[in-house]
């Protein structure tokens, strides 16, 4: 190699360390067996340790129990795969014990036979946007338990007729057969039946009940594979009773084949309780003809389930349609809405992976169409 070649190769690995070593990113390398053979300042800055302290030690031990198994069963077979992996999600422990999150970005370094001999990594200190977003939804949590609170307290009395209705039913049948045994005048068949009945109207009022048990407890954050359709038969327990009593149509409609999608069942449902609210309050002045309409649909590749919710309401100026996400913004009177049913709305569907968008013209009514992704799809 020629003296300018050797020069410029020098050059070249000068530049190279000081970017590693002043890069405002922490980075480190690691040898074949996890090994630190090389970190930068920041890195040391960030975590606290010297470069002395902790050359040569595994670096798995710097990272906790959780993020070692991911990066052992995710991240490396990744990067074996690809000479690379991006954004993982990890925590790491300071010196002073403190837990740090990251996004672990790298590269592998390959030989000439394309086998793995090290790696470089790249992890970018996100603790306070994680803190930050941990804080936020936890206040979300907390709005959507009070939400719930206040959707319990505005369906109570739908819930009630709900109740009540089959109550009746089986308060009859119980002194309808009384009178009979006193008469001795009790046809066998017919009693069957009637107990048969009331058998059922007894199912029915613990359907009801126990789902104000479940939809009442504490939020969960757990998703799992559901059939949105399911939901809304849900949200209809504790609705359907008030919106037939109200006068309203209620017309649904799902195309077949709608794929299952990956969310909270209760949280969702939470979406279809605040709509149907929001409607039924629209439709409380209409006369006659009030009508909700929802339709479940699903694209031709079937990459999400889409829902299209609609009232013949009084509807909102194109200019508060654009708004009616926003956090306390209610086009209500004062003292009749939070402003918060469809902030929480579209909180929930964002924490989903879907969309939801308003479309609305006064006096002719509003249409909120949402969508999730289908499990698998994201």
């Amino acid at each position: 190699m020629g003296v300018q070649a050797e020069g410029e190769l020098r050059l070249s690995e000068d530049r190279y360390r000081t970017l590693y070593t002043h890069t405002p990113i922490m980075m480190h390398s690691l040898d074949m067996e996890d090994r630190l053979l090389a970190l930068n300042k920041c890195w040391t800055d960030v975590i606290g340790y010297e470069s002395k302290e902790v050359i040569g030690r595994n670096a798995m031990e710097l990272f906790t129990e959780e993020s070692r198994r991911h990066q052992m069963e995710v991240t490396r077979p990744e990067a074996i795969r690809t000479n690379e992996f991006n954004d993982v999600p990890l925590q790491m422990m300071k010196k002073s014990g403190e837990i740090v999150d990251v996004l672990l970005s790298g590269v592998a370094i390959t030989n000439d036979d394309g086998e793995m001999i090290y790696s470089v990594s790249f992890l970018m200190d996100v603790t306070e946007s994680t803190r930050a977003e941990r804080e936020r939804r936890t206040l979300e949590m907390k709005a959507l338990s009070q939400s719930k609170l206040a959707t319990l307290g505005e369906v109570a009395t739908g819930v009630a007729h709900g109740i009540n209705q089959p109550l009746t039913y089986i308060s009859t049948t119980i002194q309808t057969l009384l009178e009979d045994f006193e008469l001795d005048d009790l046809d066998t068949e017919s009693a069957k039946n009637r107990l048969s009945e009331s058998n059922r109207q007894v199912d029915r009022i613990t359907t009801i009940v126990d789902h104000l048990r479940t939809f009442g407890r504490a939020n969960e954050t757990e998703l799992t594979p559901l059939q949105i359709e399911t939901v809304l038969d849900s949200s209809l327990t504790l609705l359907g009773e008030r919106i037939k009593g109200l006068g309203i149509d209620l017309q649904r409609a799902a195309t077949p084949g709608i794929p299952d999608v990956m969310g909270n069942s209760s949280q969702i449902e939470q979406v279809f309780i605040n709509l149907f609210q929001n409607s039924i309050d629209t439709l409380a002045d209409k006369e006659s003809g009030a009508l909700i309409a929802v339709s479940i649909r699903t694209p031709p590749d079937e990459s999400e389930a889409e829902v299209v919710f609609s009232d013949n309401g009084s509807g909102v100026a194109l200019d508060d349609a654009n708004r009616v996400f926003e956090p306390f913004f209610t086009t209500k009177e004062p003292g009749k809405g939070t402003g918060l049913g469809l902030s929480i709305a579209y909180s929930i569907i964002m924490d989903h992976g879907g969309s939801i968008t308003c479309d609305s013209e006064p006096d002719k009514g509003t249409t909120i169409t949402f969508s999730i992704p289908a499990v698998g799809s994201r």
